[in-house]
């Protein structure tokens, strides 16, 4: 569905277009203090785009006292006044002139967010947010934006939660980004949200602070890697800004771009969202679906050996919420009896996710023949626990089974997620070797994986 674009907030509020390694996100004069010593100098404030970004400050002290410059150079510490608060943190480079006394020097605060504009108090009719290297999508409500003489459609998505609307759009350089993004490391921005009442009333920060930590982590789960809600932006209802929170984007570093179950073309996000909300805000599950996702995320971006341990601890997470809380189908002395493939193959069973193996695993096919394994859930778990005891004979035979062991723990993550949000429509499946974008699958799952 195509739409005219005429919102004039919906747009960045921060210049994150710089080629070098930071933009700068604000500039004024500021108190520094060391050694309990004040001085005021102008810093700029940036946000460090490469690898491992982080908040900065960039500055320089002139003509300070030599007993400071000595504290200084011992412990390279310092606190910065910054909207009325005192900022402990760490200084990352510095270069001193000792003649003269000078220093000038990057700094980042030990905690974040960082308050850059109001505070716990302030309230907002919007909420617009920044979003670094997440994945391109194709959305049914999209716009179409001119630069010059090249044309770009700009994907738009809504959801919708209770009171409130959440919009996540693509930008004009969404796709070259990703693709610089991929080839670099860098962090690029790639797309925007906002945030506000279906009714325009106001709202404060912890309500806007808890939708964005859910939309971290959901959009983590879809990106098979952290994805962080960026620098949010409250605007009053003229849209002008009241408030700004400085927060650096995360992730894990790794070789390849992740492996998900998303497919640009053929997922629908708002069905997925609806479900995932409702659990993330079931006090019973809350937890279970964070910590899942923080090790799926994890193990779908480090050591695969090391991932398939991850893996397994956030099946057998979900696999006891669901089946001693949840569904009640065992007793709590009961789940810590059976062992760790029945405690996943209740789980399995009863959300209709398949136990056997898939066709596409041929070292686990050979190794279940030989090692006479009776399905899926006694793969995964064997394979693990020889690589958390000191079973090297072992090891050293399953070796050749570590990939397909770390991929399939993987999409059982992907695949009881998706069972337990109540999804239904399109997925990409990882255990189909070579796939191309477009080629998805059905879900709920009607074959084997």
């Amino acid at each position: 569905m195509y739409e005219i674009e005429d919102s004039d907030y919906f747009r960045p509020f921060l210049d994150f277009t710089s080629s070098e390694y930071c933009s700068i996100i604000d500039e004024k004069k500021m108190d520094i203090k060391i050694n309990d010593n004040i001085y005021n100098t102008s810093l700029k404030v940036a946000l460090d785009i490469s690898r491992n970004p982080l908040i900065i400050f960039e500055g320089e002290l002139q003509e300070i006292d030599t007993h400071s410059l000595l504290k200084f150079l011992e412990d390279n510490q310092m606190s910065i006044l910054y909207n009325q608060d005192w900022l402990d943190g760490i200084v990352i480079k510095a270069t001193t002139s000792i003649g003269k006394n000078n220093i000038s020097f990057t700094w980042t605060p030990k905690k974040q967010p960082v308050f850059a504009l109001g505070d716990n108090s302030t309230k907002v009719e919007k909420l617009i947010f920044h979003i670094f290297n997440f994945v391109d999508y194709i959305s049914e409500t999209y716009s179409i934006e001119e630069k010059e003489s090249s044309v770009k459609r700009i994907n738009n998505i809504t959801f919708y939660d209770d009171a409130w609307k959440i919009e996540i759009k693509s930008l004009f350089d969404t796709s070259d980004n990703i693709i610089s993004s991929k080839k670099d490391g860098k962090f690029r921005l790639t797309h925007l949200g906002c945030i506000k009442k279906q009714d325009n009333s106001l709202f404060g920060l912890d309500e806007s602070m808890d939708i964005l930590f859910r939309l971290k982590y959901f959009l983590s789960f879809i990106k098979g890697n952290w994805c962080e809600t960026t620098c949010p932006i409250g605007l009053d209802s003229t849209n002008t800004p009241i408030f700004k929170i400085w927060i650096s984007p995360m992730s894990i570093e790794s070789k390849y771009p992740p492996n998900t179950w998303f497919d640009m073309h053929d997922c629908d996000l708002q069905i997925l969202y609806k479900g995932f909300t409702e659990k993330w805000n079931d006090d019973n599950w809350h937890n279970t679906l964070r910590d899942s996702i923080f090790w799926y995320v994890t193990a779908n971006n480090i050591d695969k050996a090391a991932g398939i341990i991850l893996a397994q601890a956030a099946l057998e997470l979900m696999s006891y919420e669901y089946s001693v809380n949840y569904r009640k189908i065992v007793t709590k002395k009961d789940f810590k009896s059976l062992t760790a493939a029945g405690k996943l193959r209740i789980f399995f069973n009863s959300e209709d996710i398949p136990l056997k193996l898939s066709n596409y695993s041929t070292e686990l096919s050979r190794l279940i023949n030989s090692e006479k394994w009776m399905d899926a859930p006694e793969v995964i778990t064997a394979i693990r626990n020889t690589l958390v005891h000191p079973n090297y004979e072992k090891r050293d035979l399953y070796r050749c089974a570590i990939y397909e062991t770390w991929n399939l723990s993987l999409w059982y993550i992907e695949m009881s997620i998706l069972s337990l949000s109540k999804y239904k429509g399109k997925y990409s499946n990882r255990l189909t070797s070579g796939r191309y974008i477009g080629e998805t699958d059905d879900f709920p799952l009607k074959n084997n994986p």
